[in-house]
Order: C-alpha cells, then structure tokens, then sequence
C-alpha cells in the first residue's frame, strides 16, 4: 500500500515538474517576442522622433519664409501705396493739365462765336422735374442773338424701361406743355442715339445734371472742348457733399459754373481743384418764378366741393441708410395716407414724390405694390400724385411736408409753412454752412404726432413763427444779382460774346 502511494507521489512530482518546464519554455518565448515587440517599437519611436525633427526643421524652415514673406508683402504694400500717392499726384496733374487745355479751348470757342449772327444753345435735360432755366430758355428765345434747343437725353440708372419712359415724360413735357423747341435724343425711327454735335453743332451747352447718369457724348467729356458749356445746380447745395457737388471733372471742366450765393462760392474755391475760377455768382434761376410779381401760377391742384388747404407731401428717394440719407418715406407712407383720409374735409395733398423715389421703392417692395401705393393716392378724392414740375404746385400751396433737401430754399421763397420731417438726429450733422444757415428758419418734426400737429396748425391758419426769420434770411442771402438770376446770365453771356 505504502508503495502504490509512493509511485502516485512520483508520478504527480513529475507531472508537475513537466508542466513547470513546459510553462517556464512558453514565458520564456513569450518574453522572447516581447523583447522584439519592444524593440520594434523603440525602432519605431527613434524613427518618428526623427520625422519629428525633420518636421519641425520644415516647420521652422516655412516659418522663416513666410516671414520674408510678410517682409516682401510689407514692402509690396508700401510700394503700392507710394504708388498710389504718386498716381495721385499724376491725376491731379493731369487733370490740371485738362484744366488749362480746356481754358485755352474755351477762349478759342469764345471767339469763334463772337462773329455769329445766331448762337445755338442747347440745353441737355434728362428729368424735367429739375428743370430751372425757364426764364432764361424763355430770355433767349426773345432774343435775336440766341436759338434756345431742349435735347432730352437718357436716364440711364434704372433700365431701358425707365429710360424711355423719364424721356418721353420730359419730351411731353417740353415739347407739348412748354412748347418749347426739343429734340428726343433717341431717334425711334432707327433704334439711334443722335449726335448733337452733327445735328445741332450747338456753341453753348448748358446741363442740368452733374452726375454721371447719362450717355458719354451728352456729358461734359465729350464736350468741354467743343462748345461753350455752362452749368447751373438744378438745386441749392446745402448737404456735405463737397467733393461731389463742387469737386467733380464736370465742374472743372465747365466754361461757366453759375452758382447760387457767394458761400456756394467759397465752398467752391475751398473744393474745387481749379478754386472756382470758372464759377460766376448769379442767384438761383428757378427762384425767379417765385420773385416775379408779373407771374401768374396756373393751378394744379383738383377741384373739391369745398375750400380746403393745400399741403404739398415730398418725400425723398434715399430710403434706405446712406452718409446723405433723409428720407422718412418707410416711416411716414401709411401715416400720411391716413391724414389725407382723416381731414378729407379741411385738407387736400398733393403727393410729390421725388422722380427717382418710384424706381427705387419698386426695388424695395415690387412693382406691383408701389404701383397699388401711388394708386391709393390718386384715388383718394382730396389727393393727387405730381411727379413733374412744381413752381406752380408750390405757389397755389398753403404749405409743405417734406424731406427732400432740395426743397429747403425754394420752397423758403413762398414764406408760407414749411415742416421738414427728421429720420433720426445725424440728420442735424448732414449740412454744409449754407445749409446750417437755412435749416435754422425751418420748423422741424421728428415724430408723427409733431406731423399732425402741424396739419392741426395750418388748418386752424395758425401764425407762422418762422416768417420774420425767412424774410431776414431771404434779404441776407438770396436776392439775384440785377433783377433776376436768368436775366444776369443772359446778359452776361451777351457781354461774353460781344466784348
């Protein structure tokens, strides 16, 4: 017995020793592989150590070329604004140059005409609403020395279909209203623009717009060196505008620039590269209806089955925020409808839009909105839509609602009621010394209720606070030299041409 368990014994002790000998050989040659394993990560780790290196060598190697660089691209840019100093300095000489070659021009065309027993002068119109040589147009066709033409040229700003339509509106106008001589510059019978120059050969070429909204061959750099050009603001400049309305190659470039007051010619000399020596002071042309006692106005307004006052609504085109933006239109367009409709019985308005306001408000709201807005007020029975001339308008009125800038002077000639509506307050920051001046015998409203009141007033025949105010102004600033703006520049080119 004690045997068989002694063999059992042995026999386990070998197992286990087997076993242990086979586990020591398997850890063995597991360690074994563990060693390589590590081995060939170490590899591994010592080769991407050095792609690490050789990276950030690149790395370093990149950033010190971007730095040159940035270097190079300083340089570049210090050169380009050299550069741009220098062409500056170019145009500015070359516009000099310009300058002087359009004055020994000008000499040369004044005397070329000074012979003539007949002067063609061509006026070139593309709105009619800012139309403001009808005395004058009206002088020189008097007059044995002159040939007044209207040539209506192309609004170009809003499309084809807006240019034929401002054209043919100012043709009508022109043409059938003031039976004037006017030429279409569109000849329909053969999809061409006309050359004045072939067709007119005109001496004298007054515009009505500065601004670069028409075609090529009826602007200033087609004809400052071929005819005698002259130019009078189709409205008095009073915002901070200088470069734009003062500083421009056109008002350079003119024979004669002939501008409203003497601060309009201070503003001129100070912005002006030539320093206003083509600017002459005449007084404001379209002021002329309003100064002529002899003129009779026509009255533009409909009938109504009762008296009623008659308040003129303008609101301006600049809709929406600008450096020059008035306009209080978005704000005030359902209002003013509903005082028209409120005080039916005491008031009627007439509605007088700025001309560019329509194609502006159709990019806004639709074709078909504007369309139904400008409906609403024709429709009414106390209001009317007036989109064209308005020296009679503003004559046979009671007062004014507007934003309209333009309107400020002019309509400070009637002395009646005046209320110019505020967007927000950097309107009070927008005007230059003329127009500081001048805003300060306006009333101003800046809400709705202040509008309303202001109707109230003008109803009730309210005294105007304002009036001494616009008389003094009126005698400070804006009397004509002689006895009218239109008549001083008619003999003054007489005296031009004759001496």
């Amino acid at each position: 017995m004690t045997s068989i368990i002694k063999k059992a014994i042995d026999k386990l002790l070998f197992s286990l020793i087997t076993k242990t000998k086979a586990n020591t050989s398997c850890i063995e040659a597991i360690e074994h592989k563990l060693s390589g394993q590590q081995n060939k990560l170490s590899e591994l780790e010592n080769k991407l150590s050095e792609q690490q290196n050789k990276l950030s060598e690149q790395q370093n190697k990149l950033s010190e070329q971007q730095n040159k660089l940035s270097e190079q691209q300083n340089k570049l840019s210090e050169q380009q604004n050299k550069l741009s100093e220098q062409q500056k300095i170019i145009d500015v000489l070359d516009k000099k140059s310009l300058i002087g070659y359009a004055l020994t021009k000008q000499q040369e065309l004044l005397e070329s005409i000074k012979d003539k027993q007949k002067i063609k002068v061509v006026f070139f119109v593309i709105h009619e609403s800012v139309w403001g040589y009808d005395h004058l147009y009206r002088l020189m066709d008097s007059s044995d020395k002159f040939e007044p033409i209207i040539v209506i040229c192309p609004y170009l700003v809003h499309g084809e279909l807006e240019m034929h339509r401002t054209m043919n509106d100012a043709y009508s106008f022109f043409k059938h209203t003031k039976k004037y001589q006017t030429i279409k510059s569109y000849d329909e019978s053969n999809y061409q623009f006309i050359d004045v120059s072939v067709k007119i050969n005109p001496d004298i070429i007054f515009f009505t717009n500065p601004h670069n909204l028409t075609r090529p061959e009826y602007y200033i750099d087609y004809w400052f060196d071929k005819a005698l050009t002259c130019y009078v603001n189709y409205s008095f400049i009073l915002t901070k505008s200088e470069e734009s309305q003062f500083n421009q190659l056109f008002h350079n470039l003119t024979w004669r620039n002939f501008y409203e007051t003497s601060i309009h010619e201070k503003m001129a000399y100070e912005y002006a590269l030539n320093k206003a020596k083509n600017v002459v002071v005449s007084g404001y042309p379209k002021a002329d209806f309003f100064i002529d006692d002899k003129y009779i106005p026509t009255n533009p307004w409909i009938s109504q089955d009762s008296d009623k006052k008659k308040v003129i609504w303008a609101p301006h085109h600049s809709i929406h925020n600008s450096d020059l933006s008035f306009s209080c239109f978005l704000r005030d367009a359902d209002f003013m409808l509903d005082m028209a409709k409120k005080y039916e019985n005491e008031i009627q308005i007439a509605f007088k839009p700025h001309p560019l306001l329509r194609a502006k408000l159709e990019l806004d709201w639709g074709a078909d909105r504007t369309k139904a807005y400008y409906n609403e007020w024709s429709n009414l029975s106390n209001a009317q839509v007036e989109t064209g001339d308005y020296i009679d308008l503003f004559l046979t009125s009671d007062a004014m609602i507007f934003d309209s800038n333009s309107f400020i002077t002019e309509y400070l000639y009637t002395l009646k009621p005046a209320l110019f509506t505020i967007i927000d307050l950097s309107v009070y920051n927008k005007f230059n010394e003329y127009g500081d001046k001048v805003f300060e015998v306006l009333d101003k409203a800046e809400t709705q209720a202040e509008i309303e009141n202001f109707i109230k007033k003008i109803i009730n025949n309210t005294v105007d606070k304002k009036l001494k105010q616009k008389k003094h102004f009126i005698e400070a600033y804006l009397k004509p030299r002689g006895n009218s703006a239109s008549k001083f520049i008619f003999d003054y080119l007489l005296e031009e041409i004759n001496n």
